[in-house]
């Protein structure tokens, strides 16, 4: 640097925008004493950094996950676990836990809430009928997406047990698809339902079958196309 000027070496933070971030999973009541036990997860859609990231029940409650002032990113694909506790002999035995927050999540119904400097990146909402003993609240990744997180149709129960077995969810991890049926008359295509697409005379033909297998049993080896 020129005689008198103090170089700046700073990095500029790539903040999440809205969509790059959702809230994937959590364990509000686990089985058992919840002290301790509680978790959820932030799935990311894309890179960001997560200082400046907040998490809380409400905006009027926000605990920064970042407390020091080494840049700490995210890449896109990442699972990212927060917990009561980072010792997995206290913590239901969880994966490796990325932070940690020291509010209570509410078991009958509660709310949780991401937000950056202030500003909510996405929230959730839940009753009963989220909040099985021993059971994390999943959402389907075909709805990773803020706004259709939104709908509680799109998660379900989680069914795989982690640690010691006692909870159920995948933290840290790829979550598991949920059993929803479409709406009559639609299908699922990137996330949103759409009408299906009703073939009509002349669009499909057979075009070739195999009805007398020689090597193995018709039952084994007939096929058509």
């Amino acid at each position: 640097a020129p005689d008198g000027e103090v170089e700046d070496y700073s990095l500029e933070i790539i903040a999440p925008t809205p969509g790059d971030l959702v809230l994937s999973e959590f364990l509000s009541n686990p089985e058992g004493t919840d002290g301790g036990l509680e978790w959820f997860e932030i799935y990311a859609a894309a890179a960001f950094d997560l200082n400046g990231v907040q998490v809380g029940k409400d905006l009027s409650s926000l605990d920064p996950l970042v407390t020091g002032n080494e840049c700490v990113s995210a890449s896109a694909g990442d699972y990212i676990l927060i917990a009561n506790d980072l010792d997995t002999t206290l913590n239901g035995g969880l994966p490796p836990v990325d932070f940690v927050f020291d509010f209570a999540l509410g078991n009958s119904a509660g709310s949780l809430v991401v937000a950056y400097e202030g500003a909510a990146l996405d929230s959730m909402t839940w009753d009963t009928s989220l909040s099985t003993s021993g059971a994390a609240a999943n959402l389907d990744p075909d709805f990773f997406d803020p706004l259709l997180a939104d709908d509680a149709a799109n998660w379900c129960e989680a069914t795989l047990p982690y640690g010691g077995g006692l909870q159920l969810g995948t933290p840290g991890a790829a979550n598991e698809n949920c059993p929803i049926a479409p709406p009559e008359g639609e299908c699922l295509e990137n996330g949103r339902f759409r009408p299906t697409v009703t073939p009509t005379l002349g669009d499909l033909v057979i075009s070739e079958f195999h009805a007398n297998p020689d090597i193995v049993d018709d039952a084994d080896g007939e096929w058509f196309e």
